[in-house]
Parts: structure tokens; C-alpha cells; sequence
């Protein structure tokens, strides 16, 4: 006897993954929003002796950050909002009732990705700024830094999911 593992799309689990999908869609807006507004008033409020800090280093004045780490900021920024927009698009399919798919599977890789790409960018912008690449220093900074293992763990789950999916259909195929 084959289980079945398609959810039906009115069960109360399926409800209970919607209710959830939509607060955690709200409550992630929220904190966009919020931090949106912090930056915001960060720039607004900066006084000229405040100090500017990207990637734990000092700048008296934002025009004397170097090329180098503005590009990295920028690009840090950017990683994040690809992530933002991958874990919406996650939370509409959990809102659908898509909770065990190929498109979830390929987005948990994605925000793996996107996770361990901010964390190697994070331990590595020190290293950039002081122009001392030295493979003790790289794996010291590497391993100080979360998002390079936890990205590494989304990426080992959404394999996993995958290949869940994949043995799925294939028993979906079977008689």
C-alpha cells in the first residue's frame, strides 16, 4: 500500500502552513520596512564626527571609505535582497500549499547560497581591506563567520529535499 503524500489542499495542516506562511510574510515585511527606516535615519542623523563601520572597520566620513569596500558593501547589500526576494517566493508557494517540491527544493538552494555568498563576503572584506591574503588569516576568518556553515547546511537540505522529491515521483510513477 503506496502513502499517500500529497497534502489535500483544504486538510488543517496544509491551513496551519498557510497561517504560518502569512505571518511569517507579514512579520518579515515588518522588519524590512523597520530596517529600511533605521538606514534611513542612520544617513539622516549623521553627525561630522560620527564614525562610519563596514565590515568592522572605521571611516571617519563616508567619502573616505575605499573603492574596494564600497563595492563589497554593495554587493553584500545585494546578496541580501536576492535572499529577501527568494524567501518570499518560498513563503507564496508555502501559501499555495506547495510545501514538498522542486521549486522549494531549488529555492532552499538558492538562499543556501545566498547565505554562504554573505558569510564568505563578511569574513573575507577584512581581508580585502588589508590586503594581507594569508591562508591562515582566510581560514580564521572563514571559520569565525556563521553564515559560511549555515549556508552550507541550507545547500546539504535542499539536496536532501531534492532527492526527496525525486524518489516521490518515482513512486508516484509505480503501480
Amino acid at each position: 500500500m503506496k502513502p499517500n503524500l500529497n497534502l489535500n489542499l483544504n486538510s488543517v495542516p496544509l491551513e496551519r502552513i498557510r497561517n504560518i506562511s502569512r505571518i511569517l510574510k507579514g512579520l518579515f515585511l515588518a522588519y524590512n520596512v523597520v530596517l529600511t527606516g533605521m538606514i534611513a535615519m542612520l544617513f539622516h542623523l549623521r553627525t561630522v564626527d560620527s564614525t562610519w563601520t563596514i565590515y568592522g572597520v572605521n571611516y571617519a566620513r563616508l567619502s573616505t571609505i575605499p573603492l574596494k569596500m564600497q563595492l563589497l558593501c554593495l554587493l553584500g547589500i545585494g546578496l541580501y535582497l536576492f535572499g529577501v526576494v527568494t524567501f518570499f517566493q518560498l513563503l507564496n508557494f508555502y501559501e499555495k500549499g506547495m510545501v514538498f517540491s522542486l521549486n522549494n527544493a531549488r529555492l532552499y538552494k538558492r538562499l543556501g547560497y545566498l547565505v554562504f555568498g554573505h558569510g564568505l563576503l563578511s569574513a573575507c572584506a577584512p581581508l580585502v581591506y588589508s590586503g594581507q591574503l594569508e591562508i591562515w588569516t582566510i581560514l580564521l576568518g572563514v571559520s569565525r563567520s556563521s553564515g559560511v556553515i549555515i549556508g552550507l547546511i541550507v545547500i546539504m537540505i535542499a539536496a536532501i529535499m531534492e532527492e526527496g522529491c525525486k524518489l516521490r515521483e518515482e513512486s508516484d510513477l509505480t503501480v
